[in-house]
């Protein structure tokens, strides 16, 4: 049986179809990656799913004895991706910020309000839905109230 021979253009077609197929199926995986948040008796955990291969499965606790400051932010911090996901309001990993240098993201929703953890060695900024009652019930165990 001959080989049968494709156009080229039709085999560019098939690419250019492939490729935006690629993507969005990676970002359908990727999602939100499961990310929660929750004040615990030891401190502020966070957890998420990972992102595929570019970011594995975490489960970290902000003990409250390394926290120095807790501080609501009415909008996220403008941040530049060092290593992460930051895409479709989702961002997760290593950041940089100008006003706060570097930075750990832990980003449910871009366009939420947003709590700055800092501790001596780390700067986290993370998005739990209700913002202001999460920032005063960590602010309170730290305070012990």
């Amino acid at each position: 049986m001959p080989k049968q021979a494709y156009p080229r253009w039709l085999k560019l077609l098939i690419i250019a179809m492939l490729v935006p197929i690629g993507w969005c199926t990676y970002v359908a995986l990727a999602g939100d990656m499961d990310l929660t948040y929750a004040v615990t008796d030891e401190g502020v955990q966070i957890k998420h799913g990972g992102a595929l291969v570019i970011i594995p499965p975490e489960n970290k606790t902000i003990t409250f004895s390394e926290i120095t400051e807790v501080q609501l932010l009415e909008k996220i911090p403008r941040m530049r991706k060092s290593f992460g996901k930051d895409g479709f309001g989702a961002w997760v990993g290593d950041f940089n910020s100008e006003q706060y240098g570097p930075v750990k993201a832990y980003i449910l929703n871009t366009k939420w309000s947003a709590v700055l953890i800092k501790t001596e060695k780390s700067t986290y900024v993370i998005t739990p839905e209700n913002a202001a009652d999460f920032a005063d019930q960590v602010q309170a165990r730290l305070t012990g109230d």
